[in-house]
């Protein structure tokens, strides 16, 4: 279980991290653009659908850093908790042994394992008349759907403070939390939305061109070298010219 969660922490900060951060400052951009019709207007980037991808972008990278903080609670959990399981057999084997020093516990250890073991209760699952037991966490993230233990968010004193009136007219600026969401469900919204973003544009900027008509340049077989001297002597230097090459295949797919 170590070994798994340390992978999984290690992708999550020094590779997905990255990616959502650098996704952010792209999209961000992107909406600079948005909001400057008179030069970027020619795109077709819509600011709403800007804003709404940039949100659920920030979103997703919070539901990574939710991720890994569940991932080290748990790592954490799980070794006090086998620690008083390993105690326990070793007074079973024999009540007048001394302990080891791996086994003693603090005070603070002794609450911990036992708030674990308040959390290990099994609970019903929405949708569903069966009977969870809420051992392992990490693996609902990386489901395709709602989760079915929260995370405690009543101790987070940030949370608290962003649910208060003071911030209550913030919304554009902060990124919502979705705990019932899971990380793939997150992953597939920013998918859609980043889709439905460049459609759009898509369609205005295509719209924008016209066709005056085709030239054919020269026919090759698959898998045939192209110089590109070859394309260059079917025009005169002073044209201008979009060229576009269509592969044979299964699925044609332009250049």
């Amino acid at each position: 279980i170590r070994s798994s969660y340390s992978a999984i922490t290690s992708l999550g900060v020094t590779n997905l991290m990255s990616a959502c951060q650098l996704l952010i400052i792209r999209l961000s951009h992107l909406l600079g653009m948005a909001r400057w019709q008179d030069r970027f207007g020619v795109l077709g980037l819509a600011e709403q659908l800007v804003e709404s991808c940039l949100h659920k972008a920030g979103s997703f990278a919070l539901k990574v850093e939710e991720l890994i903080l569940v991932i080290r609670t748990s790592m954490k959990d799980l070794d006090g908790f086998f620690r008083v399981l390993y105690r326990a057999i070793l007074i079973l084997q024999d009540p007048s042994q001394e302990l080891p020093d791996v086994v003693q516990l603090s005070p603070d250890g002794v609450l911990q394992v036992a708030d674990f073991l308040v959390q290990l209760r099994p609970k019903f699952v929405a949708g569903s008349s069966a009977m969870h037991f809420n051992l392992e966490k990490v693996s609902q993230y990386l489901e395709d759907k709602d989760l079915f233990v929260f995370p405690d968010t009543k101790s987070r004193c940030w949370t608290e403070f962003m649910k208060g009136k003071e911030c209550s007219g913030l919304g554009d600026f902060v990124f919502q939390s979705h705990d019932t969401k899971s990380l793939i469900q997150m992953l597939r919204s920013v998918h859609a939305s980043i889709g439905i973003m460049f459609k759009q544009s898509s369609v205005v900027v295509g719209g924008s061109m016209e066709l005056v008509g085709p030239h054919p340049l020269l026919c090759v077989q698959k898998q045939d070298i192209v110089n590109i001297s070859r394309l260059a002597s079917s025009f005169s230097s002073n044209d201008s010219h979009l060229i576009a090459i269509v592969e044979p295949g299964d699925q044609q797919r332009a250049r």
